[in-house]
């Protein structure tokens, strides 16, 4: 069958395709929809004739951001499919497998891809396959920013969906504020400066001896499905930890960045900051389980505690608070403060919630719908689980992120259910942080989401989950100094959130700290941040310093055509006084997305100076454009430096009135919100 199209050979992420050749009739197709939505890809189209084939994969793979592999008895009867996949395995390369018939994987790709979340490709429609394929390339090989759909990747441990779900409030933020900086006691006209950012350095200081990380816990069952459950007693002991008041507990999303990694433990622990370690493993069997959990001091590397466990799994929550109970004495610390513990849900309710929590943290419209039907299994059983419902409204608010469900019925279902949990558990922390999210996204309405998170707060002060959306919420309120003294501390606790970092250092430019901010931002990278929204804001910092020739080489790696990339490359070309790359580059904003996006061709014009035109610009914009993500759609205007032309214009004014943004109306908003002392 011929070949569809080239090979990608640009120097942007790309996909690697393994395949056989038999299967040509299904893949061809597929791949040139993954083309049309932006992903770029390599395929055997790519190799040039009379060329060494094995040093040409070899090469291609070493760059390839992802392996797209679809599994068949023709591709995993080949030679070719196998070494490259063994090779993409040995180098650690993140692997999409798409099942295309029910071929048994041999042993040894079924051993290296136990981890990996499979695509069956029979079991789901169309439109289901076609979104999961999507979702799970387009992160690592476009630029994963869509209007009214912003999304974040990070290397290592995936953060939860509702830790996404904040994370895309401040995402929005983030590239669309950071645009706001460049004029801070610059003009376009600064002159260049060719040097480029030095990588920063982590700083290390001592760490506070009552500091705890809670590696995931290692699943030795027979079974590798059962790794919920040891993943599950990983997270239910962080979270009885962090409630207590004493201890400096690490978050999940910076713990489990060491999940299955084989670095000891002095290491782990000076990456994250802690004097203390807790690992373990949990063995499952029928009705039976053994947990082993050991605490250790991290100067030293001793064991300072060990305990295993062998009950019943009608014992399992009594289990998670003798071991939270003997760690913290262990650690001569005492437990005034903690809240009472829960009422214990029906057991076979609680392994459904774990395994519904599971798949909900790692969405997929697949998993979603399997999160939701285990979710709805647990309620059946016990209809009085507040958690259930919790995470059953956070699978709904997840769906409607990801275009799966409709968003009026989403955001009932959503209502539905949290107010199911607030009438069981209504001391739940976490039901306020989710009313919180509700009412900025759907309502817009931000005071009501000031209150939930007071409330929510109240109940559970370090809540890193309700600290992070604080840190948004203030930020979209223009509150820099609350926001940032809320995303310091959270970094404190999950230093190895990149994007945590790419927050502080939005805030750290809003503020005039450009050498905060850079320094923040190169954290970013030393972490692993390396997403495409990052990225775009580490374009800005160079941009910021007059670094412009660096600045253009960073927007490369945002998507070509992106709205994002054409924008940040048009006020770039400007401010070098490149005219006919600019002139080509706004041409192109205007004609693409000047429709739907009218505020960003008004910044432009604004950039230039135009004021009258980039007035005419802002006029064709309404409230309720789906313009640049959930957050008060593009009203970032009280912040956006680049519109100081227009700032001495009475038109300006009227504009931040329309939108609900002008200075008196945020500062009606009342906000009292601060890091726990």
């Amino acid at each position: 069958m011929e070949k569809p199209f080239s090979a990608y050979r640009g120097d942007g992420p790309y996909a690697f395709v393994c395949y056989a050749h038999d299967d040509s009739a299904i893949v061809y197709p597929e791949l040139q929809y993954l083309r049309g939505r932006g992903v770029n890809v390599w395929y055997d189209e790519g190799i040039p004739a009379g060329s060494n084939w094995r040093a040409h994969i070899g090469g291609v793979l070493d760059g390839a951001t992802q392996v797209l592999f679809y599994v068949s008895q023709a591709s995993v009867s080949s030679d070719h499919c196998n070494r490259e996949i063994n090779y993409a395995l040995d180098e650690g390369k993140h692997i999409v497998p798409v099942l295309l018939d029910d071929t048994p994987l041999p042993a040894d790709l079924k051993m290296g891809l136990s981890r990996v979340q499979m695509i069956h490709r029979r079991e789901l429609s169309a439109d289901a396959y076609q979104r999961a394929l999507a979702q799970a390339l387009t992160a690592s090989t476009t630029s994963g920013i869509e209007a009214g759909s912003v999304q974040t990747t990070q290397t290592g441990a995936q953060a939860p969906a509702g830790r996404r779900k904040w994370m895309a409030i401040a995402v929005a933020l983030i590239v669309v504020g950071a645009f706001a900086v460049y004029k801070l006691g610059q003009g376009p006209g600064r002159p260049e400066d060719q040097s480029t950012i030095k990588p920063a350095e982590l700083t290390t200081t001592p760490a506070d001896k009552s500091s705890i990380a809670v590696l995931p816990f290692v699943n030795m069952s027979s079974d590798p499905e059962q790794e919920y459950f040891s993943d599950g007693i990983s997270e239910e002991l962080l979270n009885l930890l962090a409630k207590n008041p004493e201890l400096k507990v690490i978050s999940r999303s910076s713990a489990f960045t060491f999940k299955g990694k084989d670095i000891d433990i002095p290491t782990v622990a000076e990456r994250l900051g802690v004097a203390h370690v807790l690992e373990g493993a949990v063995r499952k069997s029928g009705n039976t389980v053994r947990i082993t959990a050991q605490l250790i001091d991290a100067e030293t590397d001793t064991h300072l505690w060990s305990e295993t466990y062998d009950r019943q799994l009608t014992d399992i929550f009594a289990i998670q608070d003798e071991i939270a109970g003997e760690v913290v004495e262990a650690l001569n610390l005492t437990l005034f403060g903690t809240p009472a513990t829960k009422r214990e849900p029906n057991l076979d309710a609680y392994a459904l919630y774990l395994q519904g929590r599971h798949l909900k943290n790692t969405p997929t419209p697949e998993n979603l719908e399997q999160a939701e039907a285990m979710l709805k299994q647990a309620l059946n059983l016990d209809p009085n689980y507040a958690d259930a419902w919790i995470e059953l409204a956070d699978v709904y608010g997840t769906m409607r992120n990801f275009g799966i469900m409709a968003r009026d019925e989403a955001r009932r279902l959503n209502h539905e259910a949290l107010e199911r949990a607030r009438g069981i558990d209504p001391e739940n922390a976490d039901i306020y942080g989710q009313l919180a999210f509700e009412a900025i996204v759907e309502d817009r309405d931000l005071t009501s989401a000031v209150r939930q998170l007071q409330r929510g707060l109240a109940l559970d002060p370090t809540n890193l989950n309700l600290i992070q959306a604080a840190a948004g919420l203030a930020l979209n309120l223009g509150r820099l100094s609350d926001a940032a003294s809320l995303a310091e501390y959270h970094t404190a606790r999950d230093p190895l959130c990149a994007f945590c970092f790419a927050l502080r250092g939005l805030i750290y430019m809003l503020q005039g700290r450009p050498d905060d901010a850079a320094a923040a931002y190169e954290t970013y990278g030393l972490v692993g941040g390396d997403d495409p929204g990052g990225n775009a804001a580490r374009a800005l910092v160079l941009l910021l310093q007059g670094k412009h020739e660096a600045s253009l080489a960073m927007w490369t790696r945002v998507t070509p055509g992106h709205l994002f990339r054409v924008y940040g490359e048009t006020i770039t070309y400007y401010s070098m006084g490149r005219e006919a790359e600019f002139a080509t580059r706004f041409r192109e904003l205007k004609d693409q997305f000047g429709g739907d996006y009218p505020t960003m061709v008004a910044r432009v014009y604004a950039w230039m100076g135009d004021v009258d035109t980039a007035f005419e610009w802002l006029d064709r914009y309404t409230p309720g454009q789906p313009q640049l993500g959930p957050v008060i759609v593009n009203h970032f205007e009280f912040l956006s430096v680049e519109f100081q032309p227009l700032h001495d214009d009475p038109r300006w004014h009227a504009h931040l009135q329309r939108l609900g943004v002008a200075p008196e109306q945020l500062a009606a908003i009342e906000f009292d919100i601060s890091p726990p002392k």
